[in-house]
């Protein structure tokens, strides 16, 4: 295994392909492009599950938090290069509370958190401006979402005439993928040979739409009593089209309950720093376009 590693090192450190060949790391901040009040969804109740719009916020854009990224490239000609990127996203922490009666007979207030994270590939076109020492650049791209979960924690507090009872819950949505698009534009200023930083202002547009849940915690009155919950009340398939259970018509408590999911928006505008390597540069400077 280690030969044929420094056998794959020694081809990208010669003269041909790896010259053309480079790698890079980056971190930033972004924030959301369409900031939206977070607000808990009524359309995700049903009369056999009160909790679950308390635990499924509305719209909700998860843009603002803090990224990580990897790229490697190749260089298609003098100006134009293909990139793979890999990145990952935290999302700052969201909250929300309000209250909600039903059908006049109890009334649940509620607080509520939720957060997001995700891996993204992006492949990439890339145009460069190559110059000697300030490289500006142009590039666009499609983000595929390959790995996304969002964690919704909520205290909830239920008021019947005769007596209160609280409630803490935790769910955890996931599964599902989803196709975006970015562009981007920046500096990249050589330092040395192989060496640049790169200073990036870029802007995505993506959606996610998860497809499971499952309750991790649900403590009732302080008593943790999420092992009697039965598999219908505590795994859930998500899905754009399903509709309300009725409060006649009580699911099967074996399988997981399909509900009506939410679109989850992560476009973002964002600024990333970096760090790139480029491989088996022979002469300082000759990537240089003369003037």
């Amino acid at each position: 295994m280690k030969k044929w590693v420094m056998m794959v090192f020694c081809l990208m450190s010669m003269n041909g392909f790896g010259q053309k060949f480079y790698v890079s790391l980056n971190a930033g901040f972004s924030t959301d492009s369409d900031p939206s009040v977070f607000i808990g969804n009524s359309s995700n109740a049903t009369d056999y599950y009160p909790i679950l719009h308390l635990l499924m916020p509305g719209y909700v854009t998860y843009g603002t938090g803090i990224r990580y990224g990897g790229t490697a490239g190749y260089a298609i000609s003098k100006k134009f290069f293909f990139e793979i990127e890999g990145s990952y996203f935290s999302s700052v922490v969201l909250t929300g509370a309000g209250t909600n009666w039903y059908h006049n007979v109890y009334e649940a207030a509620f607080n509520i958190s939720s957060s997001a994270k995700t891996w993204c590939f992006t492949p990439i076109i890339k145009y460069n401006l190559r110059r000697i020492y300030l490289s500006p650049y142009i590039s666009i791209g499609m983000p595929i979402l390959t790995g996304g979960s969002i964690t919704n924690e909520a205290t909830i507090t239920t008021k019947y005439s005769l007596y209160n009872y609280t409630r803490n819950t935790s769910l955890y949505l996931y599964g599902g993928s989803s196709l975006g698009f970015k562009i981007s534009g920046g500096m990249e200023f050589h330092v040395y040979d192989n060496i640049s930083f790169l200073f990036n202002l870029n802007y995505t547009s993506l959606k996610w739409s998860p497809t499971h849940g499952k309750l991790t915690k649900y403590i009732f009155n302080g008593i943790d009593s999420l092992g009697l919950l039965s598999v219908s009340q505590k795994e859930f398939n998500l899905s754009r089209s399903a509709s309300a259970n009725p409060y006649y018509l009580l699911p099967i408590t074996s399988v997981p309950t399909t509900i009506d999911g939410s679109i989850n928006d992560f476009s973002y505008i964002g600024f990333n720093v970096g760090i790139k390597y480029q491989f088996a540069i022979k002469k300082k400077k000759e990537e240089g376009e003369k003037k």
